[in-house]
């Protein structure tokens, strides 16, 4: 059975393989040069694989509503978001850390601390807007663009020897799986998160959520460094909360407070 699923995977990887360096790809889109790199399906069928591998390496989450509330909040904000393709999964991570990450693919990772200390909905939202973010602005992709090398045939190998791992229970192989998916949760440029969080702040007001939620889901992430330290937080380590990034959630809630009231002001004039 192992070499039936071993086999089942390295075909799999020569297709992913193939689709994503052929070239009779789908033409790239006109201005995007991430599509140059890999095409939206070929993300996808990376995704697939991935998200096989965290399944198998990383501890799940089950708890049905949880997961039935993470995935309706999500469709709900992809509803108001930049995404062209909307398949998504959503993977809930048993981890008290708070954390979530989006891969290639339409894949949105939740640990459990996340849901446990997010105070209100919109917080929680706040983050989830971030990450969806992410996905519709292609940054794996526009990364991939960035550093023009060959990163993305390793990172499929790297995802590849995971899968082997996981087929022939190789605990050794499947330790250094774990870390291989841990160094994959997409650590994005600083551009690349500042571009997150302003279009995730517009796609989280549109859904109709407190402008302020994510200026108050980071004074809780501040707050919980300050009792934990920074490193025990992995979401603070792929998504750093510097002086600038909490000035700037401010003045866009701010920024619309006051938008909102101009625009009453001269509906009541």
């Amino acid at each position: 059975m192992q070499n039936i699923i071993a086999k089942f995977i390295i075909h799999l990887l020569i297709l992913v393989s193939s689709n994503l360096f052929s070239s009779e790809e789908d033409l790239p889109v006109i201005g995007d040069s991430s599509s140059s790199v890999i095409s939206i399906a070929s993300e996808y069928n990376l995704g697939r694989l991935y998200m096989a591998q965290l399944r198998r390496t990383l501890p799940e989450y089950i708890d049905p509503v949880s997961q039935d509330y993470s995935e309706h909040l999500v469709y709900r904000l992809s509803e108001f978001s930049e995404l062209t393709d909307r398949r998504l999964e959503i993977a809930l991570i048993d981890e008290k850390s708070v954390n979530a990450f989006a891969a290639p693919g339409g894949i949105i990772g939740i640990n459990a601390g996340l849901i446990f200390h997010a105070e209100t909905e919109g917080q929680f939202a706040s983050v989830l807007s971030h990450e969806l973010a992410h996905l519709s602005q292609r940054h794996f992709a526009r990364r991939m663009q960035r550093q023009k090398d060959r990163s993305l045939a390793n990172s499929l190998m790297i995802l590849g020897s995971i899968a082997l791992a996981g087929a022939t229970s190789n605990p050794n192989a499947l330790l250094v799986g774990q870390q291989a998916i841990t160094q994959q949760n997409l650590s994005f440029s600083r551009g690349d998160e500042q571009e997150a969080d302003r279009i995730g702040f517009k796609n989280m007001v549109s859904a109709g959520f407190d402008p302020k939620s994510t200026s108050y889901m980071f004074e809780k992430l501040q707050s919980l460094s300050r009792l934990s330290g920074s490193n025990e937080l992995e979401f603070l380590r792929s998504h750093p909360l510097t002086k600038n990034r909490i000035a700037d959630a401010q003045s866009r809630a701010q920024g619309f407070e006051n938008k909102t009231t101009e625009i009453h002001l001269i509906m009541i004039l």
